[in-house]
């Protein structure tokens, strides 16, 4: 059987992950993944942070989902200015990028 490649909200979902692990938080000197474990999100989280942050209510979404996932403890402030970052840089632009 052949692999599944990740496409759509699923590698979306998958370079928020990878993003937050190589981050470096403000005033820190190593990445997170140095220091604490990464958040799994799913395609359908990935959903609703993109959402999140092309209608302006980022932190209203990551609310929610430190709700939903309370073990994944998305309440740190790194986690969260690591997924900031993640869209303010627009790194959303190639996971959603569709091939043919």
């Amino acid at each position: 059987m052949r692999p599944r490649i990740a496409t759509g909200y699923e590698k979306l979902a998958l370079d928020v992950q990878e993003h937050i692990r190589l981050y470096k938080p403000f005033k820190h000197r190593v990445i997170i993944s140095d220091f604490d474990s990464i958040p799994v999100f799913s395609s359908e989280d990935a959903r609703n942070l993109m959402y999140g942050y092309t209608h302006s209510c980022l932190e209203e979404i990551l609310d929610r989902l430190t709700q939903k996932h309370p073990y994944q403890h998305l309440d740190r402030y790194y986690y969260r200015q690591a997924i900031q970052d993640f869209f303010e840089k627009k790194l959303y632009e190639h996971s959603l990028e569709t091939k043919v």
